[in-house]
């Protein structure tokens, strides 16, 4: 009778320990998931990163695209002003060629004055010759060469200059670029490192699972023992709703040994 007791309490405190056991993993397990939930709050977070820096890298390749069309398109503009501005001075140095070939002086105050828009017009009426009327339009063209060439001049440094700004635009996007490219490795890194902690810490969390289960096959076990002397415990069915809980376990086999023998047992106190 005094082994009976003995037994009883020993029971009793195993089952305590169980309870007791049961409840502790079972706060462990919330603390892993909300574990879980934050790296999985990080995660997301890291995605949306990773979505924002890719969307500002693409951006900057399209402005980097599009001012490489205009920079084309400028230097395009540049040769074709310095083809003008060579065509110019080709024809200042034929009319030079002229007017130094021809030794008549013209007296442009007392027949003729130039006027850019209207050209030459004789001050009487009297018709000036053939040579004085091309020695007229000959200085007429030369000054007007001139302005062009100077008009040329002026809009190849504007384009120069222009292609320079733009040169160095492209530079900046450069470095932009390569900063963001820095920004995503660093991202990567930090992503790999979560996925690494997080994979960690689901591997634990098996481990210790595993562990509890194992724990709980040896109360059961000294549980089965104890009903084998007879002695009645105040769970019945708790190891059958811990098998059903656990019914994924590869420890399922042994659970229902155990508890096919333990429960036989009891149904024949």
């Amino acid at each position: 009778m005094r082994e009976v007791k003995e037994l009883d309490i020993t029971a009793d405190n195993l089952v305590k320990s169980l309870e007791s056991l049961l409840k502790e993993k079972g706060h462990e397990v919330k603390q892993e998931q909300q574990r879980n939930r934050e790296l999985d709050a990080k995660f997301k977070n890291l995605l949306q990163e990773k979505e924002s820096i890719e969307a500002q890298l693409q951006k900057i390749l399209d402005n980097h695209y599009t001012e490489k069309s205009e920079l084309s398109s400028k230097i395009k503009s540049l040769q074709e002003e310095k083809k003008t501005l060579k065509d110019v001075k080709e024809q200042n140095k034929q009319c030079e060629h002229l007017s130094d070939s021809d030794s008549t002086e013209v007296d442009l105050d007392s027949s003729i004055f130039l006027q850019e828009d209207v050209g030459w017009q004789p001050i009487d009426h009297e018709q000036p010759s053939s040579h004085s009327v091309k020695k007229v339009q000959d200085q007429k063209n030369k000054r007007y060469l001139e302005k062009a060439q100077a008009r040329s001049e002026e809009n190849l440094r504007n384009t120069s200059n222009e292609v320079s700004n733009i040169k160095s635009r492209l530079i900046d996007v450069e470095h932009e670029k390569i900063m963001l490219v820095k920004q995503l490795t660093q991202f990567r890194s930090k992503y790999n490192y979560i996925t690494r902690q997080k994979d960690k810490e689901i591997q634990r969390l098996k481990s210790e699972l595993e562990r509890v289960q194992i724990t709980t096959c040896g109360l059961f076990f000294a549980l089965s023992l104890h009903d084998t002397f007879h002695v009645r415990t105040k769970n019945p069915l708790l190891a059958l709703n811990f098998y059903k809980l656990n019914r994924a376990s590869h420890l399922n086999l042994i659970y229902s040994s155990y508890i096919v023998l333990w429960y036989s047992m009891y149904s024949n106190v």
